[in-house]
């Protein structure tokens, strides 16, 4: 009788549930099954009856949900590449849907794609403005890139949404902890424990703090006591309960002699814990929203009396390693990383590079392994080995800023300045609001490089970005200083010696010139050089050289290689490398045809290789892309000088100082051209006196002085 009861009691149900979903929408069932399945922790059965309710409905726009807790499933799975996707399409099925954009948040923070995750929480926190979520995940990418103040008023935008929230308030506490101190942090956390006096993650930071940062074992014991009636499970409950069987057990082995008090570093073995607490504590993150987020970072358990640290290092990498071969890389890798954590809490760095090492070793394909290693090690002042360890951060994942602005200050600090060069120029691409990644730069650019026009332009957008920042002063006195330092050198690159001396060759007085007829012309009073319609040069072009540049433009130009090539053909010259100097920049103008400096510095370095036919090609071309280039045309009109090639020389002189009348050096140049022939003595005095007006004092003054009283 009871199981014929049974029986039709079951049936009935069926029958109720079966009419039940008659009733629904279609693919609604599918949808409400999906998400039971998907609180039952089975992502599987989730993910199959999630797709077959969007199936069902195609171009519904209640599959954005539908997408959205599909997400959540493969995200489960760690399908992570298909969580995007639906999460996508959820975004683009409901565009105001704030859940997908905070989920693609949380998926490119995972992978390390710091600015990109940054974007999306900025986008859900404006789609729903009474979520805190965003914010707090906002202010914990700030935290890591030691973004103090911009984390501190994203916190505070955050407790407006949600004024008595415990979690945020804990997680302003460990912000104070790392710029106001461990009092300071311990008040704060005490206005979280006043909200919510059982929150574990303020419970055992209080705990953490006092121990680890105060010394005071009395009252870390009461808060671990505290958190451990709130959370018995985990690893931070682990670490606690270890502390707390540690700690008797010390007392009793050491216990004093009656009437003898204990002091509380005794009971602590002296130490009073390490000196650090960890960043990314139990309340550095926000708790686990409904949405998928990673979990809490925190230590692990401290190692029982019986083991040795070394025994117990042992065992944590053994059991990271088994975790791994079972598939959940993740989560050994987190094994290793707390550990290392620790490691470092207890003042041993060698046990914490080893746990780094093995990390590396373990999640080889995760970026967050190598750029843990990387910074250690860089900390650690072993920066070749750090650039390697950073380079495979980046590789793993290009848009990890803090992979780029790592590798940057490790190849600063090994010398590699061309690598530090493009590893600050990633990290200012992908993250403009980093003050410290541009300033760097903008230093490096300065003191190292000294490229002085490229450091003006980065101190200038420093000032311009970050207005408020306290190096401001400093910029603004290295532009100035920059600046002069620029206007006292050529326009150009500086010009190598001898290329155009800073005061003219003295002309030697010579005999009164013998023309072969006296004209009238001889004695009229001179006129200005650049109203010569008379001069037998005027508006004659220079012959054009003997030998010409082959230099081909590239296949496939790229500005960047011109622009390196060129910096590097800059050196070559400070070095004296004229050859490799050639190579650089012919090289630059293979792929940029237009790059005029590059045409002029080739011409400066084939005039100190003597070759002074492919020096006047290159000023020649550098005069047909830039024709009010002046040491370009004074050069040339040199070269052609020093050839006794007196047309050309004149007409460009008469053109230099026509462009540029108050160029005095051009027209002591055109003077000695003109002296040179008994015919142009008048453009000869003209030009000498043009000379003396500009230049009254110049060392060459007094010859040329002399020279024209005896004509």
């Amino acid at each position: 009788m009871h199981q014929s009861a049974t029986f039709w009691g079951v049936l009935a149900l069926g029958v109720v549930l079966a009419v039940a979903s008659c009733q629904k929408p279609p693919g609604q069932a599918e949808f409400d099954r999906g998400l039971y399945e998907l609180r039952r922790n089975n992502p599987v059965r989730a993910r199959a009856l999630l797709e077959k309710s969007i199936a069902r409905r195609p171009g519904s726009e209640e599959n954005a949900f539908a997408y959205n807790y599909l997400g959540i499933a493969a995200w489960k799975l760690g399908q992570f590449k298909a969580a995007q996707e639906a999460f996508e399409d959820s975004r683009r099925l409901n565009p105001t849907y704030a859940a997908p954009v905070y989920n693609l948040g949380l998926l490119h923070r995972q992978a390390g794609e710091f600015v990109q995750a940054a974007q999306m929480f900025e986008q859900a926190a404006k789609l729903d403005e009474t979520d805190p979520r965003p914010l707090e995940m906002l202010a914990l990418l700030y935290m890591q890139s030691r973004q103090w103040p911009l984390a501190r008023r994203t916190l505070h935008a955050a407790l407006n949404r949600a004024p008595n929230s415990a979690r945020i308030l804990t997680a302003i506490a460990v912000l104070d902890l790392q710029t106001l101190g461990p009092e300071k942090s311990i008040e704060s956390h005490l206005i979280a424990l006043e909200k919510d006096a059982r929150y574990a993650p303020a419970l055992f930071n209080v705990g953490l703090i006092y121990y680890t940062r105060l010394g005071d074992a009395q009252r870390a014991t009461t808060y671990f006591k505290r958190f451990l009636a709130q959370k018995p499970s985990g690893p931070a409950a682990d670490y606690a309960r270890s502390f707390l069987q540690t700690l008797e057990s010390r007392s009793l082995a050491q216990a004093p002699a009656a009437g003898t008090p204990v002091r509380e570093a005794d009971a602590l073995g002296g130490g009073g814990g390490a000196k650090a607490l960890a960043a990314a504590g139990p309340a550095a993150q926000p708790p686990q929203p409904a949405t998928p987020t990673p979990q809490p970072t925190a230590p692990p358990a401290a190692p029982a009396p019986s083991r040795t640290l070394d025994q117990r290092d042992d065992e944590l990498i053994r059991q990271s390693a088994e975790r791994a071969e079972r598939g959940d890389v993740s989560g050994a890798l987190e094994m290793l990383l707390q550990g290392a954590e620790v490691a470092a809490l207890e003042q041993r760095p060698a046990a914490q590079e080893r746990m780094l090492r093995a990390a590396a070793r373990i999640a080889f394909d995760d970026p967050r392994a190598h750029l843990a290693l990387a910074e250690f090690l860089l900390a650690n002042r072993q920066p070749a080995e750090a650039v390697r360890s950073f380079k495979q951060a980046t590789v793993l994942a290009p848009q990890n800023v803090a992979a780029h602005l790592g590798l940057a200050r490790a190849a600063s600090a090994a010398g590699e300045y061309d690598a530090a060069l493009v590893g600050y120029q990633q990290a200012v691409r992908l993250d403009p609001r980093n003050p410290d990644a541009l300033w760097e730069m903008a230093q490096l650019l300065d003191r190292q490089l000294k490229f002085a026009e490229r450091a003006i332009e980065a101190y200038r957008d420093f000032e311009k970005f970050f207005p408020t920042d306290p190096r401001i002063p400093r910029a603004g006195e290295r532009i100035r200083d920059l600046s002069k330092a620029v206007r006292a050198s050529a326009p150009e690159v500086p010009l190598p010696p001898r290329v155009e001396p800073p005061a003219p060759t003295p002309v030697p007085a010579r005999p009164p010139p013998m023309p072969a007829s006296p004209s009238p012309a001889a004695v009229a009073q001179p006129v200005r050089a650049t109203q010569m319609s008379g001069d037998p040069y005027f508006g004659r072009e220079p012959t054009p050289p003997a030998r010409r540049l082959n230099i081909r433009p590239a296949a496939n130009r790229d500005p960047n290689v011109a622009v390196a090539s060129f910096n590097y053909g800059v050196e070559c010259m400070r070095q004296r490398r004229w050859d490799q100097a050639v190579t650089a920049f012919t090289r630059a103008i293979e792929n940029n045809p237009q790059f005029y400096s590059a045409y002029y510095n080739l011409g400066l370095v084939y005039t100190q290789l003597g070759d002074s036919e492919l020096a006047k090609d290159a000023y020649l071309q550098t005069l047909v892309i830039k024709p009010e280039h002046v040491q370009a045309r004074y050069n040339l009109a040199l070269l052609y000088f020093q050839g006794r090639d007196l047309p050309s020389a004149a007409a460009l002189a008469t053109d230099l100082v026509r462009r540029n009348p108050r160029y005095a050096v051009a027209h002591y140049l055109l003077g000695q051209i003109y002296s040179e022939r008994p015919e142009t003595i008048p453009q000869a005095r003209e030009a000498y006196s043009r000379f003396l007006e500009l230049e009254p004092n110049h060392p060459a003054a007094a010859v040329v002085r002399h020279w024209l009283a005896t004509h």
